[in-house]
């Protein structure tokens, strides 16, 4: 048995290793977004609450930003703290765990849908080693296990034919996954028709089953439903390109740079024409060769932006691997297709290329890269011995080059160049703000509830004392402030041309961004390596 498996146990462990090799220290810090699900899901253990002090089975409290978010990652990580703590390599667990997972969830719909091993071994291989899959898997953040549960539901859904139960466990994963994360209430909706399309004659072998799996979702989406009245897509509304409080700006905007009359120009601006262009040059923009292969998405905390999402030596065959399914086998070809275009939907209606709604795009183009490059690899034996083996040995050698170039650049250069949008920073200025907690009546930070959050998990914070303080908050010089001990947490407003004992107590501390107040006493400065660029400053009030 082990030995019909070995190559995908290797695939495994290598999945395995790229994803818990470091980490806790790679991405190099505490993002605010991962201390919100630490932090929630440790109040949620200790007190049954979340930060606000409030329960909702469906969706727990954003601190960050306002609103809420898909619960699911929180309370996954329950047990994982229960049983070894608050930390930052456990909060990034469940997603290292699943990312492994996906993993072997590839290899088996591969090899169900296209009846070859070969190809499911190279697909799981290649999605073993993907940038895009790499880095999802290594944040304690919701995208990584949201792309499992729904590839997992397509998986039951794929095996149903000999056990019809299999057909209610993918409707039960597919509705997990819709609290896992916001981008499958989107996707799914597209995408489950499609499946049942292709399945339709044998679903209507087993009526019932179909029929309880069916309703099964419609509860799961009911739910949402429910929540959404409730503001849960708060978040999704701030990055959207339909937030029509931004998009009426851009009208104004081009209303105004015209020589036609206002009559004329509504015609042309307005609300419609303008989300509409900026929807179809979004979504357009997360197909472009640049951003599969080339460079990758620009946003550091989202992709390492010196590589493609995929690699580029995959480019050639994705092409190939598309021409020849379609070739082969046509349905396959357009399922696979519809899933791709359909799962950028929810990244393309975001601002910019937004990696993470688009997370369900990331086993396609591998499947389809693989399909291209077996294909390649077996035309070969055809060829001249000198042909054949040259050929199979540049591939090889492009392989490996660009794959430990990801890899180096990854484990090595990574945490520098990206360790601000990972909050290393923020992390060891927090740390600073802690050392001093008895030297200063009052420490000021500014900075809002993001970074009480962080706080709040640097220091494993009785919980019930954060939720007295978001309860019971302060003013302090017309800002409301979250005050944690003789911590005060607010977003203030400074005149820089004013000493900070303006704003407060003289012998109290103040942390805040890259601010000079020549007038007060520097203490220390927190910047990014080797001092390329000062990032936080804390000063003591004079």
């Amino acid at each position: 048995m082990y030995g019909k498996h070995i190559g995908l146990i290797l695939i495994l462990l290598l999945a395995l290793i790229l994803r818990f090799w470091q980490l806790g220290q790679n991405p190099p810090g505490l993002h605010a977004d991962e201390a919100l699900t630490g932090y929630t899901a440790y109040s949620l253990y200790k007190t049954g609450l979340d930060l606000h002090g409030n329960f909702n089975f469906f969706s727990l409290s954003d601190t960050n930003i306002g609103g809420s978010y898909p619960p699911l990652y929180s309370y996954i990580l329950i047990p994982f703290i229960k049983i070894f703590g608050l930390n930052l390599f456990v909060d990034r667990l469940p997603s290292a765990v699943f990312g492994v997972l996906s993993v072997l969830a590839v290899f088996y719909i591969v090899k169900k849908l296209l009846k070859s091993e070969k190809i499911a071994l190279l697909s799981s291989f290649l999605f073993a080693l993907n940038p895009w899959s790499i880095h999802l898997s290594r944040q304690g953040l919701l995208e990584s296990i949201s792309l499992f549960f729904v590839l997992i539901g397509v998986l039951f859904f794929l095996y149903f034919e000999k056990r019809p139960l299999f057909l209610i466990l993918s409707a039960l994963f597919f509705g997990f996954s819709l609290y896992a994360y916001d981008a499958p209430r989107l996707f799914l909706i597209f995408l489950i028709p499609m499946i049942i399309i292709l399945y339709k004659d044998k679903l209507l072998k087993i009526k019932k089953y179909s029929l309880t799996s069916l309703i099964l979702l419609c509860v799961f989406y009911s739910l949402i439903f429910f929540n959404l009245a409730k503001g849960e897509l708060n978040e999704y509304r701030r990055s959207s390109m339909l937030n029509f409080e931004q998009v009426s700006k851009v009208v104004d905007l081009e209303r105004a740079m015209t020589k036609s009359p206002l009559w004329l120009s509504s015609f042309f601006h307005n609300k419609l024409t303008v989300s509409l262009n900026n929807t179809i040059t979004n979504y357009f923009n997360s197909f472009s060769v640049n951003w599969f292969f080339v460079n990758g998405s620009g946003n550091l905390q989202q992709a390492v932006a010196r590589h493609g999402e995929f690699y580029f030596f995959e480019l050639p065959f994705f092409f190939i691997g598309i021409y020849l399914m379609f070739r082969d086998k046509r349905k396959i070809a357009l399922f696979f297709l519809f899933w791709m275009f359909a799962g950028a939907l929810p990244g393309g209606l975001s601002k910019g290329s937004y990696v993470y709604r688009s997370v369900h795009v990331l086993p396609i183009p591998i499947i389809f890269s693989s399909y291209g490059i077996i294909y390649f690899w077996t035309a070969l034996k055809k060829r001249r011995v000198i042909l054949r083996y040259t050929a199979k040995l540049l591939l090889t050698v492009i392989s490996v080059m660009y794959i430990s170039s990801y890899l180096f650049t990854y484990f090595y250069d990574y945490p520098i160049y990206a360790s601000d949008r990972w909050a290393k920073e923020q992390n060891e200025t927090i740390a600073y703000a802690i050392s001093q907690k008895n030297s200063y009546s009052k420490i000021f930070i500014d900075g809002g509830e993001a970074w009480a959050t962080q706080f709040a998990f640097h220091k494993i914070l009785n919980p019930n004392i954060y939720q007295n303080a978001y309860k019971n908050k302060q003013v302090v010089n017309n800002t409301e402030v979250l005050v944690i001990n003789n911590f005060y947490f607010g977003n203030y407003n400074f005149d820089k041309n004013k000493s900070l004992s303006y704003y407060f107590p003289k012998g109290s501390l103040l942390v805040t961004g890259n601010l000079d107040f020549p007038k007060d006493k520097l203490l220390k400065t927190f910047s990014k390596y080797k001092d390329i660029q000062v990032i936080f400053r804390v000063y003591e009030v004079m």
